[in-house]
């Protein structure tokens, strides 16, 4: 029996990692496929199935009521996840929050949250670009001022992922009169002073413009030390992005069975348009171009398997992989759509909400000339 190596350097079975893909294919499998509405297909209806899965808990301990998985884990579940429609909080919640919380919450703070992650009653987003601050998320001017028993939270934050559902936000803010670095604070959905409103997204999905007008929060409202989570919350977007680069290879993956299928049925002067050898050249290119992708994300995750602390050795490999699975990623679109013809970005079929959803990843946590910067910033560091 054979196994694969677990963040942790536990080893998770392959039978298991099996199983899980197989779960979670099976229930994608089983969602209306292409409804016009398909997008609007959010977490009320597809939450709970999910939660009898444990997707959300899949990376918490078992002591909080996760099951405890690594990357390996995270790695199937996104890469089956990319072969469907269904956009749910799970990078949100199952891996940047439940990250955070477990590395830099309080035993109380970690009690209170992490069992209600792991049972998917509540969902978590990450509030951090502004809208002045570009895809910079240290470009932070939201401030906190800490008062009697507490802060308060007074600024805006835009293009929260997953926000228009979230139950928790982990706020990034500049303390008044600590350090220079940024702070991290919870926040409930519901509290006063705070609104939310829900935007649209390319790829048909939404997120969330919160503003905060004297939002008060208690002391145990701070997540971490004060002045001390860009790092952190460089580590925990560095999981995410490796999350996303695997739901695009599980989504470039899909796109290519779905031309491939599209060419053998498709008739021109006698013949299916699988027998031209141009089209052939391109569908070979796709599949170039996602062996490639699968292997730039199977860097990043081991990167993050063997760096230790806060991550600061990953940051290379996973830019890496982000810019290079976004750019395959783009190819690959666009080469599914030109080959369906004009019928490739109509809502009937599943290429153009792929492509959409490829584009909209590409775009996420910082698009390629982001990267591209960070990438070049940590090899002049060395």
């Amino acid at each position: 029996m054979t196994s694969q190596i677990h963040a942790d350097g536990q080893t998770a079975d392959s039978d298991a990692l099996e199983l899980l893909r197989d779960s979670v294919r099976r229930y994608l499998g089983d969602t209306p496929r292409l409804p016009a509405n398909l997008w609007a297909q959010r977490a009320d209806r597809h939450w709970p199935a999910i939660c009898e899965l444990g997707l959300p808990g899949m990376l918490i301990p078992e002591s909080f009521g996760g099951s405890g998985g690594g990357l390996e884990e995270l790695a199937v579940v996104q890469e089956a996840w990319g072969h469907g429609f269904v956009r749910l909080p799970l990078v949100s919640t199952a891996v940047v929050g439940a990250w955070l919380l477990a590395q830099l919450g309080t035993p109380s703070q970690q009690q209170r949250w992490l069992p209600a992650m792991a049972s998917g009653k509540c969902r978590v987003a990450l509030a951090e670009l502004e809208s002045c601050a570009g895809c910079d998320p240290e470009a932070v001017p939201l401030r906190a001022q800490q008062v009697p028993g507490g802060f308060l939270l007074n600024g805006r934050k835009r293009h929260v992922i997953d926000g228009d559902v979230a139950d928790l936000f982990l706020v990034s803010a500049r303390l008044e009169g600590a350090t220079e670095g940024l702070s991290l604070f919870c926040v409930e959905a519901g509290a006063a002073g705070l609104r939310q409103t829900a935007l649209p997204t390319l790829d048909g999905a939404a997120v969330a413009m919160l503003e905060f007008e004297s939002v008060a929060l208690q002391a145990d409202g701070l997540l971490g030390e004060p002045g001390a989570s860009a790092s952190w919350l460089d580590a925990a977007r560095d999981c995410g992005l490796v999350a996303l680069c695997w739901e695009a290879v599980g989504a470039m993956q899909a796109l290519l069975m779905q031309t491939a299928a599209y060419l053998q049925q498709r008739q021109q002067f006698g013949q299916s348009l699988a027998s031209f050898q141009a089209l052939r050249h391109q569908v070979a290119d796709m599949a170039l171009d996602i062996t490639a992708a699968r292997a730039a994300a199977r860097m990043a995750q081991q990167a993050l398997a063997t760096a230790t602390g806060r991550i600061p050795g990953a940051q290379r490999d996973v830019g890496a992989a982000k810019v290079f699975v976004g750019e395959a990623g783009r190819r690959v679109a666009e080469r599914a759509v030109q080959l369906h013809g004009g019928m490739g970005m109509t809502d009937e079929l599943a290429v153009g909400h792929h492509f959409k959803r490829l584009h909209a990843i590409d775009l996420t946590w910082g698009d390629a000339a982001f990267h591209l910067q960070r990438y070049a910033g940590t090899m002049l560091s060395k």
